[in-house]
């Protein structure tokens, strides 16, 4: 599981929430300069470099997600809260030096080294919030996208491979049709 920004914060969340319920653990968490921490928007921040997120979206993010429960749910959906990171998948973390969230992702990767999480921290020096959405084709997001590349790669091959086998075992013509009969539902659902 993966995402950018919130959205990593989430897979991390869901992360820990399958990892607490006793359910199916991904087998990786693609973490893009996520968003995991609500207390950093207690702190003062230097703003000069911050680009694309600031500190205000920062708050408005948190208490969107948060709602009025707050204080009540902050402990279980917060992941960079959580106290005990044990037993999560791997992970890979990249982010900005100028990114907001930069301390809290160091400090989240630092977390589950100690857990005993394998993890892959990857920080790009100067880069801001979304600095690859903002440019996409410069060197510098080319090598940060280099491991989400490969991890895609890796999905595809194996989606391949999972695919070899089941027209192995149901033939072509009935693999198309549990395709097709697979989309048509969830196309009218």
């Amino acid at each position: 599981i993966g995402g950018a920004s919130a959205g990593g914060g989430l897979a991390a969340a869901l992360a820990q929430r399958l990892r607490d319920e006793g359910l199916q653990q991904p087998v990786f968490q693609l973490l893009v300069y996520p968003m995991l921490d609500d207390r950093t928007t207690l702190r003062t921040v230097d703003e000069r470099h911050l680009r694309l997120w600031s500190p205000a979206s920062n708050r408005w993010a948190w208490e969107s997600y948060l709602g009025e429960d707050a204080a009540a749910i902050r402990s279980q959906v917060v992941p960079g809260r959580r106290q005990d990171l044990g037993g999560l998948p791997p992970a890979w973390i990249g982010v900005g030096t100028l990114d907001l969230f930069h301390g809290e992702d160091v400090d989240y990767a630092r977390r589950l080294e100690e857990a005993g999480v394998p993890y892959e921290l990857t920080v790009i020096p100067g880069a801001f919030h979304g600095f690859d959405a903002a440019f996409r084709k410069a060197g510098v997001t080319r090598e940060f996208h280099a491991p989400m590349d490969l991890f895609d790669r890796h999905l595809y091959e194996e989606g391949a491979l999972v695919l070899h086998h089941l027209r192995g075992l149901l033939g072509e013509q009935d693999l198309r049709a549990s395709v097709r009969r697979y989309v048509e539902t969830h196309r009218a659902a």
